[in-house]
């Protein structure tokens, strides 16, 4: 049997061999460089009129990976945390040179590190362990820190959390241009918030935290997810297209219970614990739709599988805005967004989307 695998993967290497061949290609080189409405550097333009590499000017908290937690056996603590290139000082200007131009692709400027510094005040903390880029073996953006923090220490971090100037550094790299190589500097701000500090003591409830925590400081996207024939009656149906779901949980009003490996978040009484909102156009009517609701949502992450689902989902309290359809077709889309099949498609597509970023380790530190 062996033999055999080994055979098929030979035959398959020798036809890639065969049938394939490596293209010669060159990147998009800076060529201009392009300023924000306050006379920063944005970006660049390059050789290719369809891409501009957008430079990023500051790195910070990544994805809110930052935890605090007390060390077994001692009154010490470990705070540790990832920092990432941060672009949303360009957000304004993306959006305007989109509105002009769609089909332009931003790219992060293609750079190679030199190395990073942050500066950590003694008072507040010493570095136990780092993973940093340098000039030589590591050239991955993200930064990684972990630091180990008394308990008058740790009142003093949170005093200084309240000014987030207080821990900073640069980050040196280097770029192309034209056969040349050009030196940059961006800023490091460690965007702490009070939350961040909250001790996550190892109790019973531990291996829930993780789960909690991602789900509670993310926001979902879901695109092409209510993208069908809606059906008026009578044989008459329209088109939705372009839909857009976008929703976060409440903290507060879900609870968090475990049984049998599974971890259940679920909606309290019914109350609803996610907001919701979805946009989407009807072509027929030349309208476009955007509704608000408030969201009963349960779903488990089976811990043997590391499988989520999600159980529940009914809408309630849906609001219609800047909406240009008639009150008859207002009252058939908030039938149409109740409908089973919409709902369970969009439990589908949640569910799904929860799965992928479980693989991807989107959704779990």
């Amino acid at each position: 049997m062996l033999n055999k695998i080994n055979y098929f993967f030979g035959v398959l290497l020798v036809l890639f061999c065969v049938n394939s061949t490596v293209a010669e290609t060159s990147a998009p080189e800076v060529t201009e460089t392009i300023l924000d409405n306050n006379g920063e550097v944005f970006g660049f333009l390059t050789t290719d009129p369809k891409v501009i590499y957008v430079v990023p000017r500051e790195w910070s908290i990544h994805n809110r990976k930052v935890f605090l937690e007390k060390i077994p056996s001692t009154n010490d603590y470990e705070l540790y945390f990832i920092l990432g290139p941060d672009f949303r000082k360009s957000a304004a200007k993306i959006a305007e040179i989109q509105a002009s131009n769609p089909t332009i692709v931003f790219l992060p400027l293609p750079k190679q590190y030199s190395q990073a510094v942050l500066n950590i005040p003694d008072a507040v903390g010493t570095i136990q362990t780092s993973l940093t880029p340098d000039s030589v073996f590591n050239q991955s953006p993200l930064l990684y820190y972990k630091l180990r923090i008394t308990k008058e220490q740790l009142n003093l971090f949170k005093i200084l959390t309240q000014n987030n100037a207080f821990m900073t550094g640069l980050i040196e790299y280097k770029f192309p241009s034209r056969n040349e190589m050009f030196e940059a500097l961006a800023s490091i701000k460690v965007d702490f918030r009070s939350s961040d500090l909250d001790i996550r003591d190892r109790n019973e409830e531990y291996h829930t935290e993780w789960m909690k925590y991602q789900l509670f400081n993310r926001h979902i996207r879901l695109d092409g997810v209510l993208d069908k024939k809606f059906y008026l009656g009578s044989g008459i149906s329209v088109d939705i297209t372009d839909s857009i779901f976008k929703g976060y949980m409440l903290e507060d009003k879900t609870v968090v219970k475990v049984s049998n490996k599974k971890i259940y978040l679920l909606s309290s009484n019914n109350i609803h614990n996610f907001k919701g909102e979805v946009f989407f156009r009807i072509p027929l009517l030349s309208s476009n739709i955007t509704a608000t609701m408030d969201i009963s949502m349960d779903l488990y992450l089976d811990l043997n599988t590391l499988s989520i689902y999600v159980t529940k989902l009914y809408p309630n309290n849906i609001k219609f805005k800047n909406t240009n359809v008639g009150s008859f077709y207002i009252k058939l889309l908030r039938k149409f967004l109740q409908q089973k099949s919409v709902l369970d498609d969009l439990s589908k597509a949640l569910t799904k989307e929860f799965q992928y970023r479980l693989l991807n380790q989107n959704l779990f530190i």
